[in-house]
């Protein structure tokens, strides 16, 4: 388990807004790289979101989150 991440996920789970703004301002910019325009890459990244939150029971904490939250937002961008 990567304890940094731990601490992201129960933040997020408290409902700290802080730990969920630091996150999408790091993923953000991999949207921006697999979109056109801003607006492309709000929506690519609002969409995985909430697949990612929709499947955090997946996440097994032996990856990075970010990377894990990556892969998730790459396969959202080519869909």
């Amino acid at each position: 388990m990567i304890p940094k991440d731990q601490h992201i996920l129960n933040a997020i789970f408290k409902g700290a807004q802080k730990a969920q703004q630091e996150l999408c301002k790091k993923m953000i910019g991999i949207s921006y790289r697999y979109s056109n325009n801003s607006e492309d890459a709000k929506d690519i990244l609002q969409k995985d979101f909430v697949k990612v939150y929709s499947n955090l029971k997946k996440y097994n904490f032996t990856d990075s989150l970010e990377g894990w939250i990556r892969r998730r937002i790459l396969n959202t961008a080519s869909d």
